[in-house]
């Protein structure tokens, strides 16, 4: 009797420090620190910056001093910071097609003549006879 509650008592002794070293792995920082331990805040905006103004992903990694497998790693466990990092992608390219739309409104007969070549080509592009 004295035998079975001794190995019922260590088994159950054994039980609880597996559940106990289960939780302390659970807490534990597992992996590669996000962006090599830079401050996350700093980095992301320095991306959104970059992003904002036209840049590549190289480019924009290089600006905030990190690498892009740091870059892609984020955005696959952020699939939201990906998705603003798309639509900062557009926002300067935006900006010049309203530049390009106001001027036109205003009159601009070169403006509205280098849109028209552009984007109606066949019609209005200047060809050049030798």
């Amino acid at each position: 009797m004295e035998l079975l509650l001794t190995s019922n008592m260590d088994m159950a002794i054994s039980d609880l420090s597996t559940t106990l070293h289960k939780a302390k792995s659970i807490t534990k920082a597992v992996g590669r620190p996000v962006f090599d331990g830079k401050d996350e805040n700093e980095v992301v905006a320095k991306l959104q910056y970059a992003f904002s103004i036209g840049a590549q992903v190289k480019e924009a990694c290089n600006l905030a001093d990190i690498s892009t497998n740091s870059f892609y790693r984020y955005c696959k466990k952020y699939p939201e910071f990906r998705n603003k990092i798309d639509r900062l992608q557009t926002t300067l390219i935006l900006l010049a097609r309203k530049n390009v739309a106001n001027a036109i409104f205003a009159g601009d007969l070169k403006t509205s003549c280098w849109y028209l070549e552009r984007k109606c080509s066949q019609e209005f592009l200047l060809r050049y006879i030798s």
